[in-house]
């Protein structure tokens, strides 16, 4: 269903001195069709937080991969896309202890990201 889900929901459960918040950046690659995704991590109720803002950072998203639930287009210049995703995110990622990727083409996007990855 969600390809985060299970590390999420095992970080969440074993290491518990940790407040988890999500956040999907890609979220129209999520089918309407299952489960609300953020009930997959209620292992724990309150212990991750499932963040659906929608914001800047959902708008290049959703311009530079606007058919991602449903094409394998190849993206075009990933290493422009990472320079846009840098200065979009860039305040917010102040905020990121740890980023996990899941989408291997576009972990090649947050490379840059200055976090563990």
């Amino acid at each position: 269903a969600s390809l985060s889900a299970e590390p999420l929901t095992v970080w969440g459960r074993f290491l518990t001195d940790f407040q988890w918040r999500h956040r999907n950046l890609i979220q129209d690659q999520y089918p309407k069709w299952l489960p609300n995704r953020c009930d997959l991590y209620a292992t724990d109720p309150g212990r991750i937080h499932c963040d659906t803002q929608e914001d800047e950072i959902t708008e290049l998203m959703r311009a530079r991969l606007p058919e991602s639930a449903t094409s394998n287009a190849p993206i075009e210049d990933i290493e422009g896309f990472a320079v846009e995703f840098l200065h979009v995110a860039g305040g917010q990622l102040e905020q990121v202890d740890l980023f996990l990727c899941t989408v291997p083409i576009l972990c090649l996007l947050f490379a840059a990201v200055p976090k563990p990855l």
